[in-house]
């Protein structure tokens, strides 16, 4: 036998297997399709909803919303969309949270359906009389008894048997049976409820979708959600087949799997509107990692050769583009997740991952609301599942365990 190579040696991973990273998006892909399979299952459920919001928004009632963490994120993501169709929105807990009303409607997003904080406000919302809306993956719960109107996300199947058909027909060279995943492999792909809030996401656009369409609603929750997945396949598949989406990713994962818990390296996470949603849940993921997260509100203490993460659909957004600006005049490093890559944005950032979605140049964050045309936000979910599965190379490539990302996960909800 020969002599082991350098990096055998040191034991470090090969950077171009991303065999972590296509898996797990797959399973993220699988999941997707198994929430619309499971949610137009509901169709009786989606019609009272879409009759309770209608008839909520012609009265001026109120909409709250409330979640913890990246559950939390994710009912905001679906608030703002509900602020472009003109509902009155209140987010709970927030500065300007609204008085919760009889006849007001309360959305609660929550995968277990026990989360302390959300069933205590939801408690009180009940006792104030307002409709409840839970979307959970345990009907059973505290939560879902409460709810007047209960959506079941379906809990995540990490393996499929052997004679199963996959639910996701695409390219049979990128679809790997979920059969394949390695033992070790299993639990540390989606630790903490990633998939729940994955779904929670896709389930938001697909209801504004069904908001948007007065005549075929149910009809308009399906084919959004259509668009959506599809897009997020070509996203997936763009990483296996593009050559050089691939050496961006590993460049990105390089980047990453330099720095270690004790690096005085800051991390920021920025984004603007829907995409500063999506951006700041995985900035929670990358604390989970163990980096050094921070979000624009700890701008001030950036210093050179810190890195700024940015999405950016457009990346036309002057928000967003300015803290890029910034951060090359301080000598930072930059990352960046866009579709147009021959934007400002992208012309200034040094790491660029090309995530398709968003087709209109101009930014939408900056667009008057009456202004906006419907964009189901294919870009948002498809980025999600993207960053997602670097997460889960990540965690392959570091040796970085389930147990180990709860233990850096808030204790107090």
């Amino acid at each position: 036998m020969g002599k082991p190579s350098k990096k055998e040696e040191k034991n470090e991973p090969d950077l171009q297997d991303l065999g972590g990273l296509i898996r797990a998006s797959n399973i993220f892909l699988s999941q997707a399709s198994r929430t619309r399979k499971a949610f137009l299952n509901q169709n009786e459920e989606l019609v009272k909803l879409y009759n309770l919001l209608t008839e909520t928004k012609k009265k001026r009632n109120v909409v709250h919303v409330t979640g913890m963490g990246r559950s939390g994120r994710a009912v905001e993501f679906f608030a703002e969309m509900l602020k472009d169709l003109g509902f009155h929105v209140s987010i709970i807990s927030r500065t300007l949270a609204l008085p919760v009303s009889a006849n007001d409607v309360v959305i609660a997003f929550s995968g277990s359906g026990k989360t302390n904080t959300t069933v205590a406000n939801v408690g009180v919302c009940v006792d104030g009389g307002a409709n409840v809306v839970i979307v959970t993956q345990n009907e059973k719960s505290r939560l879902g008894r409460l709810a007047d109107i209960c959506l079941i996300v379906p809990k995540s199947k990490k393996l499929q048997r052997e004679e199963e058909h996959l639910e996701i027909e695409t390219d049979k060279g990128f679809v790997l049976s979920l059969s394949q995943i390695p033992e070790e492999m299993k639990s540390s792909l989606s630790p903490m409820g990633t998939l729940f809030e994955l779904s929670a996401l896709l389930v938001s656009i697909g209801l504004t979708g069904m908001l948007r369409n007065d005549e075929k609603p149910e009809r308009a929750f399906q084919s959004t959600l259509d668009t959506v997945i599809d897009n997020a396949e070509k996203a997936a598949q763009q990483i296996v087949k593009n050559k050089k989406t691939q050496d961006e990713i590993v460049r990105v994962l390089d980047l990453f799997l330099d720095l270690s818990p004790a690096s005085s390296k800051k991390v920021f996470w920025i984004g603007a509107g829907l995409s500063g949603i999506i951006a700041s849940m995985h900035a929670m993921r990358f604390q989970h990692l163990g980096y050094n997260i921070h979000l624009q509100d700890d701008w001030r203490f950036r210093k050179k050769n810190d890195i700024i993460v940015a999405i950016s659909g457009s990346g036309s957004t002057p928000f967003t583009n300015s803290f890029i600006i910034e951060a090359k005049k301080k000598k930072m490093i930059t990352v960046g997740f866009t579709s147009i890559i021959d934007s400002e944005f992208g012309s200034n950032v040094e790491f660029l991952v090309k995530v398709p979605g968003r087709l209109d140049p101009d930014s939408w964050y900056n667009r008057m609301s009456e202004s906006k045309p419907f964009i189901e936000t294919q870009f948002e979910f498809a980025v999600a599942i993207v960053i997602e599965s670097i997460i889960a190379q990540l965690a392959v490539h570091k040796g970085i365990t389930e147990s180990e990302m709860k233990g850096r996960h808030a204790n107090i909800e």
